[in-house]
C-alpha cells in the first residue's frame, strides 16, 4: 500500500477563509455538523440520512483506509451490510488477487475453516492484513451473508495482482494437478496458451478464467517487482483495473462495494500518480461517472505496522488531512459526512487530502469516514492442532 504521508496540517485552509463561509456558502463548521452521520459499533447496519450513499441506478463505492486500524473491519462491515440493503450490493471488491477470492468465497459457500488457515498462514508476518480483526471480519461476513436469501446474498472480487504467490500457486496446484506442481507460472502460462482448447474441454471456461487470472496475476507480480515508488504504484493500479476490467461481465448486477487502501480511492490525480479509482470513474471503465468514494480520517488512533517482517504500533492520526474540524462535529467514533450536499464548501475549494494536487475535495472523493480511538490490529497467531 501507499506510504503513510507525513503529519500534515493544513493550517491555513482551517483559519479565516474556511471559517467564513463565502458569498452564499455555508462554513465548514455548520457544514460538517449538517452532514454527519453516526454509525454504530460492532458492523451493525446502520440507518442513514435520507440522501446519503443515495443514488439512482447502481454504483461502485469504495471505502479506503490506513491498513492495520482495528477498527477498520467493524466500519466496513457496517457499510457492507447498509449498502446491500440500501443500495443493492452484491459484490465486495477488495485488495486481493483472484485465487485468493476464490477460497474467500469458498468460505463464505462452505464455512471451511481450513480455507482461511491457508490464507492467513501466507500472509502471516508479510501483511498487516494478516491480523486476528481481519479474519474475523471474513467470519462476521460470512455468519451475515448466510441469513440473506440467495439472490441477496454478496460474492468476493479480487482483482489485486498476487502479493502472497503460495495462494495462487496453490490454487494452480488444485485447478492443474501435476502442471501446476511445478511451480514455473511463466512455463506453465505457455503451455496453457498453447494448449487452450484442450485446457477448455478439461475444465470448462469458469475454471479456465481462473487459471489463466491466477497466471496473470503471477506474471503481474514479477513484472511489479522492477518499478519502485510512483512507478509501482501505477503499474499495480493499471493492472488492479486490467483485472477489474477482465471479471466485470462476470459479477452479479448491482452495485459494487469495496475497501482498498487509502489512495486507490482517489478520482484525481494524488501524491505523483493516478490510482484505482481514476481509473475507474473514466472511460473504458463500465462504471465511468458511477464511482463513489469514501476517504478515511483518523484521530486518536493506532495502527499495527509491520518492518523488515517484525510486527510494531504506530500512530494513526492526521495522516490524510486535517482531522480538527471532523472531529469536533463528530457524534460518535465512527462518523461518516456527505461533502457533496447542497452549499457543501468541499465542492469549492480543497481542505482533504493531504498531498493533493489542485481542485477541490469532491473531485477526488465523496465522503469522509472518521474514525476515533481506533486501536492496532492484533496479529493472527494460529492455534496449534489438537492432539
Amino acid at each position: 500500500m501507499k506510504r503513510l504521508v507525513g503529519g500534515l496540517v493544513l493550517g491555513a485552509l482551517l483559519g479565516a477563509g474556511l471559517r467564513a463561509g463565502g458569498a452564499g456558502g455555508l462554513s465548514l463548521a455548520e457544514y460538517l455538523a449538517s452532514h454527519a452521520a453516526a454509525l454504530p459499533a460492532g458492523g451493525l447496519p446502520a440507518e442513514l440520512p435520507a440522501g446519503f450513499l443515495a443514488a439512482s441506478g447502481p454504483r461502485l463505492y469504495l471505502l479506503g483506509e490506513v491498513h492495520g486500524a482495528a477498527t477498520n473491519n467493524d466500519a466496513d462491515l457496517t457499510l457492507l451490510k447498509t449498502l446491500q440493503r440500501t443500495a443493492g450490493v452484491r459484490t465486495y471488491l477488495c485488495e486481493v488477487s483472484y485465487a485468493h477470492s476464490w477460497y474467500l468465497n469458498r468460505f463464505l459457500e462452505k464455512g471451511d475453516e481450513s480455507l482461511l488457515d491457508l490464507i492467513f498462514t501466507q500472509m502471516r508476518g508479510r501483511t498487516v492484513d494478516g491480523s486476528r480483526e481481519k479474519r474475523a471480519f471474513w467470519e462476521n461476513m460470512r455468519r451475515w451473508n448466510q441469513a440473506l436469501p440467495a439472490a441477496e446474498r454478496v460474492t468476493i472480487a479480487g482483482v489485486d495482482l498476487e502479493r502472497f504467490p503460495g495462494i495462487s500457486l496453490a490454487f494452480l496446484r488444485q485447478e492443474l494437478g501435476p502442471l501446476g506442481e511445478s511451480g514455473a507460472v511463466e512455463k506453465v502460462a505457455r503451455e496453457v496458451a498453447a494448449s487452450r482448447p484442450r485446457f477448455l474441454a478439461a475444465l470448462g471456461p469458469d475454471r479456465l478464467f481462473g487459471v489463466e487470472e491466477a497466471l496473470r496475476n503471477l506474471r503481474d507480480r514479477t513484472r511489479a517487482g522492477s518499478f519502485q515508488g510512483p512507478a509501482f504504484d501505477e503499474f499495480r493500479d493499471r493492472a488492479i483495473f486490467g483485472n477489474f476490467l477482465a471479471i466485470s461481465g462476470r459479477l452479479t448486477p448491482g452495485s459494487i462495494y469495496g475497501r482498498v487502501g487509502f489512495a486507490h480511492v482517489t478520482q484525481h490525480a494524488y501524491d505523483g500518480g493516478h490510482w484505482l479509482s481514476y481509473y475507474l470513474n473514466r472511460r473504458p471503465s463500465p462504471w465511468a461517472g458511477r464511482v463513489v468514494g469514501i476517504w478515511p480520517l483518523y484521530a486518536h488512533s493506532r495502527r499495527l505496522a509491520l518492518l523488515n517482517g517484525h510486527y510494531q504500533i504506530a500512530d494513526c492520526e492526521d495522516e490524510l488531512g486535517p482531522t480538527g474540524p471532523f472531529v469536533a462535529a463528530a457524534p460518535t467514533d465512527l462518523t461518516l459526512f456527505q461533502l457533496v450536499g447542497p452549499g457543501s464548501p468541499f465542492s469549492r475549494r480543497l481542505v482533504v487530502p493531504a498531498r493533493a494536487e489542485g481542485g477541490v475535495t469532491t473531485e477526488y472523493f465523496q465522503y469522509v469516514l472518521l474514525l476515533k480511538n481506533t486501536p492496532p490490529a492484533q496479529p493472527w497467531i494460529p492455534v496449534p492442532p489438537k492432539r
